[in-house]
C-alpha cells in the first residue's frame, strides 16, 4: 500500500527583517546645548524592559548642527538629567506596525559627567545614517547606549531603530 508523501520543490528565502517586524521599535531625541557650556549634550536609548529582554540596535540617524565629533558609549543606568538651561524633546517609542504594543526602550536626554573623547565609537560628519547589515549595539536591561558630542553650542539629534528580543 503506497504512503502519501509530499516533498516541496524550489527554495524560499525570507529576509531577516520580516521575521522580526513585530519586535521593532523606533524613537528619537533632540537636545539643544546652547545654554549649557559646562556640560556636553547626550541622547541615549535606555533599556527599561524585563531582565531577559535585550535591545539590538540595528540603525541610528545622527544630525549634529555644529561641526563636532560624536561618540557613543554604554552607561549603566539612565543618563543624568541636564540642568534647567537645556531644551529638547524625546519621542515615545513606537512599533513598526501600528497595531503592535509599545516596544521596550526609552530615549533620554541629559548629560554624562564622565565623558571622554576616548570611547570606541567615533562618528565624523553630519548627518550620519548608520544602518549596516549587523547590529550596532546590544543594550542589556537597565543600561543605556548614548551618543554625545564635544560641542558646547548647537543641537544634537539622534534616532534609534532597534529589535527587542529575549536573549
Amino acid at each position: 500500500m503506497p504512503a502519501w508523501f509530499r516533498k516541496p520543490s524550489g527554495t524560499y528565502a525570507r529576509p531577516t527583517p520580516d521575521w522580526y517586524a513585530h519586535q521593532r521599535g523606533r524613537a528619537s531625541g533632540v537636545i539643544n546645548a546652547t545654554l549649557m557650556p559646562a556640560q556636553k549634550p547626550c541622547v541615549g536609548l535606555y533599556n527599561n524592559s524585563s531582565p531577559s529582554v535585550y535591545l539590538h540596535v540595528i540603525g541610528v540617524m545622527i544630525q549634529n548642527s555644529a561641526p563636532a565629533s560624536v561618540w557613543a558609549k554604554y552607561l549603566t543606568g539612565a543618563i543624568p538629567p541636564a540642568d534647567s538651561g537645556a531644551t529638547g524633546y524625546a519621542s515615545v517609542s513606537v512599533p513598526l506596525y501600528s497595531n503592535d504594543p509599545t516596544p521596550p526602550g526609552i530615549v533620554q536626554l541629559g548629560f554624562d559627567p564622565n565623558l571622554s573623547e576616548e570611547d570606541a565609537t567615533l562618528l565624523e560628519g553630519s548627518p550620519v545614517y548608520w544602518y549596516p547589515t549587523w547590529e550596532l549595539a546590544v543594550i542589556a536591561p537597565g543600561d543605556t547606549w548614548e551618543f554625545y558630542t564635544d560641542q558646547v553650542n548647537g543641537t544634537l539629534e539622534v534616532m534609534y531603530d532597534w529589535i527587542w528580543m529575549l536573549d
